[in-house]
């Protein structure tokens, strides 16, 4: 949980830059989805390949420490991102 908005347009905000003066919107997204503690995740994996990616990708939670939960990528969700943000282009890393 973050007090800051993660959007592009809090970027703007953040940075003091109007959003007229933005040209792309550009988004980062990972190949798998990983979350830390309870909630729902309709893609996650409970099988060993949850457990692969969570150990080759090192998906540990940096504050608490705690493994984080994997699941396969979201494309609902990488929609809901696109549309909220603007976006104009997006890469999967």
């Amino acid at each position: 949980v973050t007090s800051s908005n993660p959007t592009a347009g809090g970027a703007c905000t953040g940075a003091g830059v109007g959003p007229t003066k933005i040209s792309r919107v550009i988004g980062i997204l990972k190949a798998y989805t990983t979350r830390v503690g309870a909630g729902p995740f309709p893609t996650e994996l409970h099988d060993e390949d949850g457990e692969a990616l969570r150990r080759i990708g090192g998906e540990r939670g940096v504050t608490t420490g705690r493994d984080r939960r994997c699941g396969w990528f979201d494309a609902p969700i990488a929609r809901y991102a696109t549309r909220v943000n603007g976006l104009t282009d997006f890469f999967l890393t």
